[in-house]
């Protein structure tokens, strides 16, 4: 008969690489960025409106009425479903809602998902990003650099284009960007939605979005 400590020994690293994994997927959809010095209420009438800049996607016509700005990253199963329910709804009321984008990278294992939104923002700039996003999206799992070429190829970016977007400062510039703005408005997971410069919770349904957007 195997003895008690015999087990222990046995079962005790299988335990401890559960619990291991388990952190590290808590860790992955909340963010974990150093706070700035400065207060609340310093900061507080820079953002009375949330900033949106000229190389923020847009996902649906610009002229649109009705605005939602999401903070999401690609790697995030939640954000995904998000905007499955977004992309339905503007089928359902065409050229009435737009989508801001602001990408927010938060998945760090096993792969970042960094990389995922400098492509995007070189995509943006080929006028190609919601192309990008669905294949992005539809590939949640695994954002590795493979998954990343392979969509390059698929939306048939232009790669001379898109070398040199990326080595440029444009692309860090965008992502360190929506990191402190994700700061400064106290986002602490994502998907992080805002209609009117205020944060909802987003709903689960088509229905739940038709309400808060009065449509």
């Amino acid at each position: 008969m195997i003895k008690t400590k015999h087990i222990l020994l046995i079962f005790a690293p299988a335990v401890l690489l559960i619990v291991i994994i388990f952190w590290i997927r808590l860790a992955q959809y909340n963010l974990i960025f150093k706070k700035p010095n400065i207060t609340q209420e310093q900061i507080k009438p820079e953002l009375e409106l949330i900033p949106i800049f000229p190389d923020d996607p847009v996902i649906g016509e610009v002229t649109a009425g009705k605005t939602v700005v999401v903070f999401e990253d690609f790697a995030c199963q939640g954000c995904k479903n998000q905007m499955v329910l977004l992309d339905a709804l503007r089928t359902r009321y065409p050229g009435r809602i737009k989508i801001i984008w602001k990408g927010l990278s938060v998945k760090t294992f096993p792969v970042s998902s960094e990389p995922a939104q400098r492509y995007a923002y070189c995509a943006n700039q080929q006028n190609k990003f919601e192309e990008f996003k669905n294949l992005a999206f539809d590939n949640t799992d695994n954002l590795s650099p493979e998954t990343l070429s392979a969509i390059v190829t698929d939306i048939e970016l232009d790669t001379v284009m898109l070398e040199e977007c990326l080595a440029t400062s444009g692309p860090d510039d965008y992502v360190e960007r929506n990191k402190q703005l994700a700061i400064l408005l106290n986002i602490q997971s994502v998907p992080a939605v805002f209609i009117n410069n205020e944060q909802v919770t987003p709903p689960a349904y088509v229905e739940g979005w038709e309400t808060i957007l009065q449509l």
